[in-house]
């Protein structure tokens, strides 16, 4: 998580006002090889195009050298953040 908030800056100047992680990166069980499973939301509340969604999973890919997946705020259920599956950065 670390790794991704030192990246906060660069993040937020996409259009990001909410990170948050989930997946196996949250737990023990991450493997070096282990993809980053994001949530992204945009300021304004405003719905994330592709393209937005596009530019912050390249930039962190780049940055990270890790393969990134990435989907827009909304998109999972409540019960995985109720059960701590979803980990907020910022």
């Amino acid at each position: 998580m670390d790794r991704v908030r030192i990246h906060e800056t660069a993040i937020r100047a996409l259009g990001v006002s909410r990170l948050s992680i989930f997946g196996s990166r949250t737990g023990p069980n991450a493997l070096p090889t282990s993809d980053l499973d994001i949530i992204a939301g945009f300021s304004d509340g405003r719905k994330a195009s592709y393209f937005d969604l596009a530019r912050v999973k390249l930039m962190l890919e780049e940055s990270l050298q890790l393969r990134v997946d990435i989907l827009p705020e909304g998109a999972l259920s409540g019960r995985m953040e109720r059960v701590g599956m979803i980990v907020r950065v910022f």
